[in-house]
């Protein structure tokens, strides 16, 4: 380079993205309203709803990875264009991502360091992006795709690795495929919470999952850990259905049984006529697509807890 008139070389031109990012003197009201938004997702006390599509169980992956790469954008200007900054702002952003962590345990919100490192991740993409090293943020946002699929893969295969348990509330993998009938599913700290839902009020309200593994040869029964609460104000019925077939099979088509619950927890197992349906055919053991329980008859229905369903093998 040669040098200009005062004798210091001419400043370096900045890729466009990084010059883009420089032009931003402010935080502005933007990005603090974002940062905002960031500690509302991060604080507020969401139900732990399950969902059986795929792209949602990627979402909250990608969700906070991209929060943090939001943050880092917002907050960029406070580095006011020292890499000594940059540097500061990056690693202030990271060890907030580990005490947030800590502080949801104190919120109800269930703390998980694996989001930690996702944090850090989509930190590290945005920091690289706004130094300019396109090509090293664009290889790291590739990696993070990556990952996150591999966040997926982990979880299914621990769900594998689990059989023959079906459900059980204290692991994350369970807390995903579910479908709902008239509920709302909340995670607790003893069962998942089936809340019966006002504003969807229906017949035979329920929950029903699709399991991972559709093979149940072998199995000779099931068992399932319930509670049933007083407030329900008194025992109930409950049903509890495996379809072989996708859709929603009709009564002689399918297996099904129902069952006395009393106040407090109840052991249910459930071994009779196992897989045969009221037609008499017996189901493809190779091929369950889902099963379910929900509420038959009950003097007043709040909700209902399921802390565990597997299958009787010998």
């Amino acid at each position: 380079m040669c040098p200009d008139r005062a004798g210091s070389p001419p400043e370096r031109r900045l890729p466009a993205e990084a010059a883009f990012w420089r032009q931003r003197q402010r935080v502005g009201w933007a990005g603090w309203g974002y940062v905002g938004l960031v500690l509302f997702l991060l604080f507020y006390p969401f139900g732990s709803d399950g969902d059986p599509a795929l792209w949602k169980e990627i979402l909250p992956y990608g969700i906070h990875a991209g929060m943090w790469a939001g943050l880092v954008w917002s907050l960029w200007p406070l580095a006011k264009g020292r890499r000594e900054g940059q540097w500061m702002l990056f690693g202030v952003l990271v060890l907030a991502g580990g005490l947030s962590e800590i502080v949801q345990g104190w919120v109800g919100r269930m703390p998980e360091w694996r989001d930690w490192g996702l944090d850090t991740l989509g930190a590290s993409v945005a920091f690289l992006y706004g130094r300019g090293w396109r090509k090293s943020g664009v290889g790291l946002g590739v990696a993070v795709a990556a990952m996150l699929l591999a966040f997926v893969g982990f979880r299914w295969n621990e769900e594998w690795r689990a059989h023959p348990v079906l459900a059980d509330s204290s692991q994350r993998w369970s807390r995903y495929r579910w479908e709902r009938n008239g509920v709302r599913l909340r995670r607790g700290k003893r069962f998942f919470r089936v809340v019966r839902d006002a504003e969807k009020p229906g017949a035979y309200p329920g929950i029903f999952r699709l399991p991972l593994r559709h093979d149940w040869t072998g199995s000779r029964g099931m068992e399932l850990e319930i509670f049933w609460p007083k407030r329900n104000g008194g025992p109930g019925i409950l049903g509890i259905r495996v379809d072989d077939r996708n859709g929603n099979p009709p009564y002689d088509d399918r297996w099904q049984t129902e069952v006395d619950v009393t106040n407090g927890w109840n052991v249910l197992v459930l071994d009779r006529d196992w897989l045969i349906t009221p037609g008499g055919r017996e189901m493809d053991r190779q091929g369950i697509r889902t099963w379910g329980v929900f509420v038959v008859d009950s003097p007043k229905t709040n909700y209902f807890g399921l802390a565990k369903a597997r299958l009787l093998v010998d």
